[in-house]
């Protein structure tokens, strides 16, 4: 008995049509113009528009997902979602992915491999990712119990912010972190600076903690 080729998925079908749209499109000109140059912008041009296309796959894939996560289907929301990951690696749509998954694993009291996958997004997410994803690994040692790499990770996501006001957030979820940690000084040092900033979302909740610290020290 012979065998023959599996057919191929639809998305490699989509893939070769758009490969041969691109050639097709372009092909007289490239053939007229020829040269290194010529040739380096065509690949450039068709990595951009493969790279619009696999984004535009993901955000497909992803809502499906998030549809199936609020629709309280965990179990088919998972599964989709390490589809979108494994499929699209590096685009926005596999970042956002792993940050549910992480929050479902969270949800299993499975902190580690939540974290382990947010930092391993870390490398090939976009940059402005970076904070959300340093939340939630802070998030999840947080829920751990373990205050003081919490305190670590909302710090970073702070610095990774270009965001004034959500710096400051992120201070104070440090600084709630290091409190309940046991680390009162590290925690009254964060305190003090968001108080000193008129601006700061979070002046007031600063001025009482750092009150609430001083008061604790006072009454030893």
């Amino acid at each position: 008995m012979g065998t023959s080729a599996s057919a191929p998925s639809p998305e490699n079908q989509f893939d070769a049509e758009a490969m041969k749209d691109w050639i097709v499109q372009r092909a007289k000109p490239l053939s007229a113009a020829g040269g290194v140059a010529v040739v380096a912008v065509a690949a450039f041009l068709f990595w951009q528009q493969s790279n619009r296309i696999k984004n535009e796959r993901a955000e497909t894939a992803l809502l499906g997902a998030q549809t199936a996560f609020y629709q309280g289907n965990t179990a088919l929301a998972k599964s989709d979602l390490e589809k979108v990951v494994t499929r699209y690696p590096g685009t926005d749509g596999a970042t956002q992915a792993t940050m549910l998954l992480a929050t479902i694993s969270y949800g299993d009291g499975k902190y580690d491999d939540g974290i382990k996958s947010l930092a391993a997004a870390l490398g090939s997410a976009s940059s402005h990712f970076a904070p959300g994803l340093e939340e939630l690994i802070a998030a999840g040692h947080a829920d751990a119990k373990r205050y003081g790499d919490a305190a670590t990770h909302y710090l970073k996501a702070a610095d990774r912010t270009p965001f004034p006001a959500d710096k400051d957030i992120y201070k104070a979820e440090a600084a709630r972190s290091y409190s309940m940690g046991g680390k009162s000084a590290e925690a009254r040092k964060i305190w003090a600076e968001l108080a000193a900033n008129m601006e700061s979302p979070v002046l007031n909740e600063a001025k009482v903690r750092l009150g609430e610290l001083d008061a604790k020290v006072a009454s030893k």
